[in-house]
């Protein structure tokens, strides 16, 4: 029973993990790949848009001050120069001609950028909203990753639980053999319990948060017949062959 178990070959831990290989290191990470992707794009399209909106906002900007402009000319003279302008006789390259120009065309700018600007503040609006969404997708699933990624270990550390829980039943075997003759060998009557993980291989928060052990009794039934056969062999025969027991 004590040697069927495999041997590991020299240098090995038992209980420990090998380095995980990088293209296994990389496996499950389609989503969050996706995700960030998604995300990166939505940033950019925000961008995009934040210069839409300043650029609309500051052709309305601009007409306002086309048309300030263009009436503290008409005050400053009374209107004499716009009525020039009105009759065609001002030169176009006069102040009155171009501010009257300019604040005209910039008068038909706004009125574009007026009904442009709402469709943009929406669209700026929703692509915040999709940005903060993907940020929390993403945040999850980074933690979904690196979690799968912790689960290695807590593979491991379950594997090295259940390995002291069986060397525990084997020894609890061994207790029940040894006890009569050399005093209590079992010196507190409590089972194996370690603190359980949050991951994968371990449960979720909803679980027990102990991983806690049960003794088996086959193992330990099987324990203590081997040590009792030992024991029988060695009562017979000092130099008695153990090796197929221990």
């Amino acid at each position: 029973m004590f040697n069927s178990a495999k041997k590991k070959s020299k240098g090995s831990d038992p209980l420990g993990e090998a380095p995980m290989p990088r293209t296994i290191q990389h496996i499950g990470r389609e989503r969050f790949r996706f995700i960030d992707g998604e995300l990166k794009r939505a940033i950019e399209a925000i961008a995009d848009l934040e210069a839409r909106v300043v650029r609309l906002g500051a052709i309305l900007a601009e007409s306002e001050l086309n048309q300030r402009n263009l009436q503290a000319a008409i005050q400053a003279d009374g209107g004499v120069a716009l009525a020039e302008y009105s009759a065609g006789k001002a030169d176009p390259e006069s102040d009155i001609a171009k501010k009257v120009t300019l604040a005209e065309a910039s008068q038909k700018a706004a009125n574009a950028a007026k009904v442009a600007l709402p469709n943009a503040e929406a669209m700026l609006e929703s692509a915040r909203a999709q940005a903060a969404d993907l940020r929390e997708k993403r945040n999850a699933e980074l933690n979904r990753v690196l979690a799968n990624l912790a689960d290695v270990d807590a593979k491991a550390y379950e594997r090295a639980f259940n390995e002291t829980c069986r060397l525990h039943d084997r020894l609890v075997g061994y207790s029940q053999v040894a006890q009569a003759n050399i005093g209590d060998v079992r010196l507190i009557l409590q089972n194996p319990s370690v603190p359980r993980f949050a991951l994968p291989s371990l449960g979720n928060s909803d679980a027990d948060p102990f991983l806690r052990h049960r003794e088996n009794e086959i193992t330990v039934a099987e324990s203590a017949r081997t040590w009792a056969t030992a024991r029988q062999r060695l009562e017979r025969d000092v130099d008695a062959d153990l090796s197929d027991l221990i």
